[in-house]
């Protein structure tokens, strides 16, 4: 079932990632290495980008998650309504 990566899009030694920032959630989510060119086309770094695929937790830490088989990448935030 296909979930959602939402936050600052930041590149890191380890790669690239969503979230994780000061003032953000603790979570980070990692975008799998085969993916980096499909979420660069739509999304700049240090910019709001949103990601609908399969997430996984990392193999190393309970504290992140890998998102791979990218449908959708987004790079706006949902308009919100008063």
């Amino acid at each position: 079932m296909p979930s959602e990566c939402a936050g600052v899009h930041r590149k890191d030694r380890y790669g690239l990632r969503i979230g994780g920032g000061v003032g953000e959630d603790e979570g980070t989510c990692v975008i799998n290495k085969a993916e980096d060119n499909k979420v660069l086309a739509v999304c700049a770094l240090e910019k709001f980008c949103r990601i609908i695929g399969r997430v996984d937790n990392c193999k190393d830490s309970g504290e992140c998650a890998e998102i791979r088989n990218i449908a959708v990448v987004r790079n706006r935030q949902p308009h919100l309504r008063d």
